[in-house]
């Protein structure tokens, strides 16, 4: 083998290490920060909003109709201290806008329904419907820790090898 040839191969080692090492820890980063907002919200006091743009669907529960159906996201309206806000965040997290989960939101929230908003009290205009459970962000974490892993691995051989 060539000394040519070793060292591209070794940089090649080193900047896919490095490409995994920089997204392992773009992904700790916002995993970190959804965590610690999933901890703070579950303290956030409530309001009561109602529900303002999903309209019914009257033949939702049809699967012929239901594919034709347009879903659009969950908007809601709470006051505090006689300051009226509009949101239409469900809950913190990353979730797959997928049709059948549009679907259930659809479901879950009716125009004009009354619903409990949690607040954030420090920002009033950040709110969410739904407090969900740590699986989320524990997910999003171990995958930042599977790409640092990944990373760490191969920069090791690299320079074991190299």
């Amino acid at each position: 083998m060539s000394f040519e040839l070793i060292m591209s191969c070794w940089q090649d080692q080193i900047g896919c290490s490095a490409g995994f090492i920089g997204i392992g820890l773009i992904i700790l980063i916002l995993g970190v920060r959804l965590y610690l907002k999933c901890i703070a919200c579950r303290f956030w006091p409530m309001t009561d909003g109602k529900i303002l743009s999903n309209k019914e669907f009257p033949d939702i529960y049809n699967p012929k109709h239901a594919e034709n159906t347009k879903v659009e996201k969950v908007y809601y309206s709470y006051s505090l201290h006689k300051v009226e806000y509009k949101s239409h965040r469900v809950s913190f997290g990353y979730m797959l806008p997928t049709r059948q989960t549009k679907l259930e939101l659809a479901i879950k929230y009716r125009f004009g329904m009354r619903v409990a908003v949690q607040y954030n009290p420090n920002k009033p205009k950040e709110s969410i419907l739904e407090n969900q459970d740590m699986t989320k962000p524990l997910l999003i974490i171990l995958t930042a820790f599977m790409f640092l892993t990944l990373g760490l691995i191969l920069l090791a051989n690299c320079l074991l090898t190299g």
